[in-house]
């Protein structure tokens, strides 16, 4: 149970900054849907597609692998910062890696903007990595104002700069390198990660450890880039870049479901990976986590369809309402590959990295043998259709192989509720009844406060023990 209520007070804090911080973000689609065509739209998104290749291939996930191996040096900064300092030999070869890998590139796909296509994808690792650092150090609160910072520089350069100077598809680069650039000084200031670097605090013996940790992660983001990235390429080649701009926009939409279950992701990453205990124990505290995941995520989608629905025709440029009988199928991919990550977690915690390779691999292999079926079956939904194949066949894998090694238990009669669900509100959403959508909008926020009613008693309460303690941290003038 104290577990359960670290995860609720970290939840608290991860809340918090991200509403407000991808709230901001979540605002710039109408401006893009408006002042952007799809065929632009498409473009960028086809090419944050390779971007995302070749730091998938490079960069081997190293930002988790550090925070892993930060909580596992023990709980003093001196013992964290060897984790950290140690994965630096990495990451310098990672980065020359991935300069050769997008110029080979450059050569088969034209980018637009080839620097800014370089800077975009390196400030963007350079993120990632703080983010993990701050989080590992113990700076949640820093970690969340970080995101804070980022969107609302990528909102105010991207206005004055759409807007005011009527440049297009550069500005989505430009804004997004700047912005995070902002965000990596923030955390630097914060954690002094790089102002407290020594040569000798590097440890090879350990880098090596890291090195061979990582090694089968270069297996699973590929893997993931292909269940979660490749569908562009073959929808732009497919079909046209217009009609890969009305997806990007349709997952773009989704995305809420994404940051609102990391959210939950985060706080419960930094607790699994501090998890210890036998066997029993570890597989009540996974299952219970488990079946509270399912249950949060279930209820963010039956709250969001309806929502989506009634707002879309006026919050989306007139160009891309095609996008809207995309949203369900990809909103529902979104929830696969949240739960798939959730799962990986608990592997993380059990250091079973072959399990979590090979689940995503067959779950990638499958949706790379019917992606193209599909989408000339079905166009973009056949994408979307793909994609939830792919993720779902990972979930699966990987909750039978938790059940063998620890007895991981599902509530089954609870997720085929959700999954009812589910099914109800993507079906009335596809109808175009904008009455039926109220009707069960108020119906699902009745019913969300009752199942939640627990959780949000949780989150609530560790709101208000935080916020008394950082009342207290303050008059010392300590970090909070």
């Amino acid at each position: 149970m104290e577990d359960i209520k670290r995860i609720g007070k970290n939840s608290a804090v991860y809340l918090a900054g991200n509403i407000i911080s991808n709230g901001i973000l979540f605002l710039l689609l109408p401006l893009y849907t408006h002042f952007l065509t799809p065929e632009e739209y498409g473009l960028f998104d086809l090419s944050l597609t390779y971007i995302y290749l070749a730091m998938s291939l490079l960069f081997l996930d190293l930002h988790q692998v550090v925070l892993r191996f930060m909580y596992l040096q023990g709980e003093s900064r001196e013992n964290k910062e060897r984790a950290i300092y140690s994965s630096f030999p990495i990451l310098i070869f990672s980065v020359l890696g991935y300069l050769a890998f997008l110029l080979l590139l450059n050569r088969f796909f034209s980018f637009p903007s080839f620097p800014l296509v370089i800077l975009f994808g390196l400030t963007n690792k350079a993120v990632d990595y703080y983010c993990a650092l701050s989080r590992g150090l113990g700076y949640s609160f820093s970690f969340s104002l970080s995101g804070m910072i980022y969107a609302l520089a990528v909102t105010i350069i991207n206005i004055i700069l759409i807007i005011g100077l009527q440049i297009r598809l550069p500005a989505l680069f430009i804004s997004n390198i700047a912005a995070f650039l902002l965000q990596v000084l923030f955390l630097e200031i914060r954690t002094r990660v790089i102002r407290n670097f020594r040569f000798n605090k590097i440890n090879l013996v350990l880098t090596k450890r890291m090195l061979k940790y990582a090694g089968p992660f270069c297996i699973n983001v590929a893997a993931y880039w292909i269940l979660s990235r490749y569908s562009r390429i073959v929808i732009s080649r497919s079909l046209n870049l217009s009609q890969n701009g009305l997806y990007a926009v349709a997952t773009g939409v989704t995305t809420l479901l994404t940051l609102l279950a990391r959210n939950f992701l985060l706080s419960w990453q930094e607790a699994a990976f501090s998890k210890t205990g036998g066997t029993e124990e570890r597989a009540r505290y996974f299952s219970l986590a488990t079946n509270t995941f399912i249950k949060i995520l279930s209820i963010l989608f039956v709250l969001m369809i309806p929502i989506i629905g009634l707002l879309f025709p006026f919050f989306i440029g007139g160009e891309y309402q095609g996008a809207k009988p995309y949203i369900p199928l990809a909103l529902l991919g979104v929830l696969l590959y949240s739960l798939d990550l959730f799962f990986g977690s608990l592997y993380g915690n059990l250091l079973e990295n072959r399990i979590v390779v090979l689940s995503t691999l067959l779950g990638a292999l499958l949706c790379l043998a019917t992606l193209n079926f599909f989408v000339a079956l079905l166009g973009v939904n056949g994408a979307n259709l793909s994609i939830c194949l792919g993720f779902g066949t990972s979930v699966v894998l990987k909750s039978l192989f938790l059940f063998r090694k620890i007895r991981l238990k599902i509530d089954i009669l609870g997720t085929g509720f959700y999954a009812a669900l589910i099914l109800a509100v993507s079906r009335i959403y596809l109808s175009g009844n904008y009455l039926f959508m109220g009707i069960f909008l108020l119906f699902i926020a009745a019913l969300s406060i009752l199942l939640l009613r627990l959780e949000l008693r949780q989150i609530i309460s560790a709101t208000k023990t935080r916020g008394k303690n950082s009342r207290k941290r303050n008059k010392k003038g300590e970090l909070i």
